[in-house]
Parts: C-alpha cells; sequence; structure tokens
C-alpha cells in the first residue's frame, strides 16, 4: 500500500473511532462556562426541549453535560450574569446575532448553485 493511501485508511479509521463514541466526548466547550450557560438559558425559556418537562436547574446539568463542563451550582451563575454592569446580561446571545446576520449578508453576496446548502464554512482539518 503506497502512502497516499495508507493516509487515507488511517483517516477512515480515525473518522469511524469518532462517529463511535457518544456525542458528549466528541464535543467539549472550550469557552466560558458562563456564555455556555448563558445558551442553555435562552435555549431553555425557549420551551423547544421535552416539552418544558422539567426543571431550569436539570436543564442546565443535562446542557452542561453535553459539552462536558460541570456548571455546580447553576444559579450561581445566573446570579452572575444578572450582576453584570459593564456587558450586557445577554452579551454573548448579542455577540452570536451579530456573527449570524454578518454570516448570512456575506452569503446573501455570494452565488449559489440551486440545490446547495448556503452554510458554507470553511472545513479546517
Amino acid at each position: 500500500m503506497d502512502e497516499q493511501s495508507k493516509g487515507f485508511s488511517e483517516l477512515i479509521r480515525e473518522v469511524v473511532r469518532q462517529q463511535a463514541k457518544p456525542v458528549n466526548q466528541q464535543l467539549r466547550w472550550t469557552g466560558e462556562k458562563i456564555k455556555l450557560l448563558e445558551l442553555g438559558m435562552a435555549l431553555f425559556l425557549s420551551g423547544e426541549f421535552n416539552d418544558n418537562e422539567f426543571g431550569v436547574t436539570r436543564f442546565l446539568k443535562l446542557w452542561g453535560a453535553c459539552f462536558r463542563v460541570d456548571f455546580g451550582v447553576p444559579a450561581q451563575l445566573v446570579d452572575d450574569i444578572m450582576e453584570r454592569k459593564r456587558k450586557s446580561r445577554t452579551f454573548f446571545l448579542e455577540h452570536l446575532t451579530v456573527l449570524m446576520r454578518e454570516h448570512l449578508t456575506k452569503m446573501d453576496g455570494e452565488d449559489r448553485m440551486p440545490g446547495r446548502s448556503p452554510l458554507r464554512f470553511r472545513l479546517d482539518g
């Protein structure tokens, strides 16, 4: 087997290994814990998960576990959000909104082939 084939075979093996892992072992939050909590709170408040069958604390513990983050006592982080003085209480959500709008505006200016997803992101190896 030549070097290129060996490299391709190893890539395929790695993809299969990654797909075999549970999602919470593939994704890991590397940002600030409070930003993940802010995002989770907004999603919880949307009522889009499990018909809001459980409370915010349980939801946030599950949300954190998805990304291997332990919020400890989520209420303490919520207090930190409530006490923000220099930043908006929802600054991370506002930042995400700006990023999304900028991306969509950029995509408006690009030609797209019919049937192709407009969400083209650069893939970093």
